[in-house]
């Protein structure tokens, strides 16, 4: 019992980290590029990582996810619910390695 309690917190601390994170990551680098600002490498660097894998479906068509029109409304609708889903794609696999982690044979003495 406590183990799944401790594998639940590390999920939802994952999500709610990435979500935060990147969040205001992506927000401020959004921000530098509507005032003409030039961001550095290394944020830009960091930004990619913590949209893998599933923001990198932004650099499709609209027409990919809506032949007939726009079913999302507004796109920050859009994007918030690929951030929402790419935090749980990162807490789950936080999550896995936690369990594997856990489960590694203890070292022998010799």
């Amino acid at each position: 019992m406590k183990e799944r309690i401790i594998q639940v917190a590390v999920f939802v601390t994952t999500g709610l980290v990435h979500f935060s994170v990147y969040t205001a990551t992506w927000g401020y680098l959004f921000a530098m590029g509507d005032a003409g600002a030039t961001p550095s490498r290394l944020f830009s660097v960091f930004e990619r990582v913590l949209a893998f894998p599933l923001m990198y479906l932004m650099a499709l068509p609209p027409t990919f996810f809506a032949p007939h029109g726009r079913w999302w409304g507004d796109d920050s609708n859009f994007i918030i619910g690929l951030t929402a889903l790419n935090s749980v794609a990162w807490a789950s696999g936080m999550l896995v390695v936690f369990k594997r982690w856990r489960k590694r044979p203890a070292p022998r003495n010799a």
